[in-house]
């Protein structure tokens, strides 16, 4: 699997990645309360702020543009959540 070998780059414990993907299902709306939504989306927010910082703090600059693009997305369905 190709994440895992970026994942182990920076330090990341791999056994985080259950737990964000429960909480991709649950910011979809798929159980249809808003607060949990907005819950959600500002955890993936705050989730992929610490993404980017150990990313720095590990000096793995390469590829920081995969954390940057989601946590792009995690700000961006935030601001939709709130919006709503």
């Amino acid at each position: 699997m190709p994440g895992r070998r970026h994942r182990a780059r920076p330090g990341a414990v791999a056994s985080t990645a259950p737990s964000v993907a429960y909480l991709a299902v649950i910011g979809r709306g798929l159980l249809g309360a808003p607060a949990i939504g907005i819950a959600a989306a500002t955890g993936f927010a705050v989730f992929y702020v610490g993404v980017v910082i150990t990313h720095i703090r590990a000096r793995v600059l390469y590829n920081l543009y995969f954390p940057g693009t989601f946590l792009a997305l995690a700000i961006g369905a935030l601001t939709v959540a709130l919006a709503r």
